[in-house]
């Protein structure tokens, strides 16, 4: 009996879970689950063939975490989603700096990516085959 009052309780959570979070869109449902983050596009550079884009942008989750310089392969046109935390490349913020780490991204003439970053952050994540995309990585000459 105790089984079924808990599996009946457990079932009801569920349900008000999911009709509370379809009045409030899935978008906003996602982020309340999965996390809230913000992203600011910095910039976007489409492929030799057009099909893809790199596109650099600035990770903000908020006052307890650092901002994150990120890059992502997208489709051609394909907004970067705040939930979107760069799927080829992430280079953390150092504490106390006054602006984002420099990176970028370049294609050449074979579609594959070059990405350059400052040498002075650290690397989070890197991903040389990200999308199905050649990627290379180099830091940048020091000024």
């Amino acid at each position: 009996m105790k089984k079924y009052i808990a599996l009946g309780t457990l079932a009801a959570l569920l349900l008000a879970l999911l009709l509370w979070g379809l009045p409030l869109g899935w978008r906003k449902f996602n982020a309340f689950v999965f996390g809230t983050g913000h992203n600011v596009l910095v910039s976007r550079v489409t492929s030799p063939n057009g099909g893809r884009d790199v596109v650099i942008f600035i990770r903000d989750c908020g006052a307890t975490t650092r901002a994150m310089t990120s890059v992502s392969v997208l489709k051609h046109g394909e907004p970067v989603e705040d939930r979107d935390a760069g799927n080829i490349f992430r280079l953390d913020d150092v504490a106390g700096s006054n602006s984002p780490p420099i990176v970028k991204a370049e294609w050449d003439e074979d579609g594959r990516l070059l990405i350059s970053y400052d040498k002075n952050y650290v690397v989070k994540y890197a991903n040389n085959n990200g999308a199905y995309v050649p990627v290379f990585f180099r830091h940048l000459p020091s000024p």
